[in-house]
């Protein structure tokens, strides 16, 4: 787990996935706190992710993100993410799910 503290003031975390003999990483979970949205938290903690997955040596990242949630894609897409698949109804309330991964470079 990676946390963004601001000033003593939790601003974000994410949670990072490692399975034993796999080169992929698993970006779990990712959340800014509603005051911190739009101020390169989730930015930062995608960053944090990527340098976390490259020090256990992975090449790849890949996550999950609600289908409706085009802010989170958003971040994704920047950041060089790009999508690989979907999954109907993989959210308790019937929503869907957008799979997508980046290649890590300099992964050692």
């Amino acid at each position: 787990m990676i946390v963004a503290d601001c000033g003593g003031t939790l601003a974000g975390y994410c949670l990072v996935l490692f399975r034993k003999s796999s080169r992929i990483a698993r970006l779990y979970s990712l959340a800014v706190a509603p005051c911190y949205a739009g101020s390169g938290v989730g930015r930062a903690l995608l960053a944090a992710a990527e340098k976390a997955a490259r020090g256990q040596a992975r090449l790849f990242l890949r996550l999950e993100v609600r289908e409706d949630n085009l802010r989170a894609i958003g971040l994704y897409e920047r950041g060089g993410y790009h999508h690989f698949g979907r999954k109907p109804g993989y959210y308790g309330d019937g929503a869907a799910a957008i799979r997508m991964e980046k290649r890590l470079e300099s992964a050692t």
